[in-house]
């Protein structure tokens, strides 16, 4: 039987709890194999414990939240410390994991802010999601040689770390292991890596050197372009970061947020959504002719760019495109395009000239909105469509020519544009008369009659 007025609530072997939460000190007994489901969890006061042969398993919670425990001596004969097993222990300064653990649990170590080293013994196959997360005094971490996998935010907000080696080769390496680690600076992988899955080093801003034991081509094979250093160095060279991310043709990313020109691989067939958005230092962008699309937002906030060589190959330019370019002078739609999609030029205030194809049949809704630079607009004969406030607020602009295929004007598409004095129809006077929607140039413009092929007509 337990004696309820011992320091020790001990049953068959298993230590079930500790009965003074004020105690500083405790040594387990011999003859104890279990150290069980939070059997000091919450013990505040406890500075130290020394853990005889004997046992084999520390549990769930045993030491969680014992925020004053500086010490503990673990036996070699522990074989099992389960997950939270020293969660919180705040003021814990070094462990000496036993050689016969195999696994480190979820949260094991989990806010030892103390905590400045920490001994991984080779019998260690793996360690499990968040096991030192936000130990913020760990400055370095050996991962030994028969370890191959490491859990999610492992070491997640570890300030502190600044080196880390692995011994061995590791099959899994999961999402945000070194997080935040905010003072790593090296890395070293002696041997290879299968997988890498997510960002590996999410918001380690001083990392400066990884080396890995395996080749370039292993390397490349992990597709792990997002690492915040550009080179890594591996057994057979060096391995350099791409400025464009490509995946199965398609250019995905701008891993260089301050590269100024940029020249889009040749064989990559679209630029994807948001791929170069916000880059806003990029001056020029080469696009070669294998690119057939450029997806919504590509260029968007690009506030530098005052260049960009569309190829004729194109075919689609999606909406949002390049959304306040602020820098762009000039544009030619290739001859493939069949619609100028919404808000695709807004906020190009600097464009000034745009020659818009014959194919195009539609110019979408706030297509050229703030386009204050552009004095002339010629609209193909192919258009059938001019959307809502497609160019409204071009304030310096003096001409547009309309194709009589035009069957309405949206409202406001036009509007604000004060100076525009010049509009040209290519229809007769009676197509003029019978265009719905002209009224909505009414207050917007400055002409006062429209040229048409037959002679002029009044604006409304």
């Amino acid at each position: 039987m337990a004696n309820e007025n011992e320091v020790l609530i001990i049953k068959d072997g298993v230590v079930e709890k500790c009965n003074d939460n004020k105690a500083k000190n405790v040594l387990i007994p011999a003859g104890v194999t279990e150290i069980g489901y939070r059997a000091f969890d919450g013990c505040t006061a406890l500075k130290s414990v020394e853990i005889p042969e004997g046992v084999t398993t520390i549990g769930f919670r045993a030491f969680d939240g014992c925020t004053s425990l500086e010490s503990i001596k673990i036996s070699e004969s522990v074989t099992s410390i389960e997950e939270y097993a020293f969660r919180k222990c705040k003021s814990l300064k070094s462990v000496k994991i036993p050689d016969g653990v195999t696994s480190i649990g979820w949260r094991t170590f989990a806010s030892c802010k103390a905590l400045e080293s920490v001994t991984i013994p080779d019998s260690i196959t793996s360690i499990d999601d968040q096991a030192f997360e936000y130990c913020v005094s760990l400055k370095s971490v050996v991962i030994p040689k028969n370890l191959t996998s490491i859990g999610k935010r492992a070491f997640w907000g570890c300030k502190a770390l600044k080196s880390v080696q692995f011994l061995n080769d590791v099959t899994s390496i999961y999402d945000c292991i070194f997080g935040n680690c905010t003072s790593l600076e090296s890395v070293v992988f002696h041997g290879s890596i299968e997988s890498i899955k997510g960002d590996l080093f999410y918001g380690c801003k001083a990392l400066k050197s990884v080396e890995f034991g395996g080749t370039v081509a292993q390397w490349e094979a992990l597709k792990y372009e997002a690492i915040p250093i550009k080179i890594v160095k591996c057994v057979n060279g060096e391995w350099s970061k791409p400025v464009v991310l490509v995946r199965n043709g398609v250019a995905i990313d701008c891993l260089d947020k301050k590269v100024k020109n940029i020249v889009i691989p040749q064989g990559v067939t679209s630029i994807g959504r948001n791929a170069f958005a916000d880059c806003k230092i990029l001056k020029s962008v080469v696009i070669p002719e294998s690119v057939t699309s450029i997806a919504e937002s590509a260029f968007a906030s690009c506030e530098s760019l005052e260049s960009v060589e569309v190829p004729s190959s194109m075919t689609s330019i999606g909406g949002y495109a390049f959304l306040d370019c602020k820098s762009l002078k000039s544009v030619v739609i290739p001859e493939g395009v069949t619609s100028i999609r919404e808000y695709v030029f807004d906020g190009c205030t600097s464009l000034e000239s745009v020659v818009i194809p014959a194919g195009v049949k539609t110019i979408g809704e706030y297509a050229f909105m703030g386009c204050e630079s552009l004095v002339s607009l010629e609209i193909p004969e192919g258009v059938t469509s001019i959307g809502k406030c497609a160019f409204v607020n071009c304030l310096s602009l003096e001409s547009v020519t309309i194709p009589a295929g035009v069957t309405y004007i949206n409202k406001g598409s036009f509007n604000a544009c004060k100076e525009l004095k010049s509009v040209k129809f290519g229809g007769t006077t009676a197509q003029w008369k019978a265009l719905k929607g002209k009224e909505n140039l009414i207050d917007s413009i400055s002409a006062k009659f429209v040229n048409c092929t037959d002679g002029k007509a009044p604006l409304y």
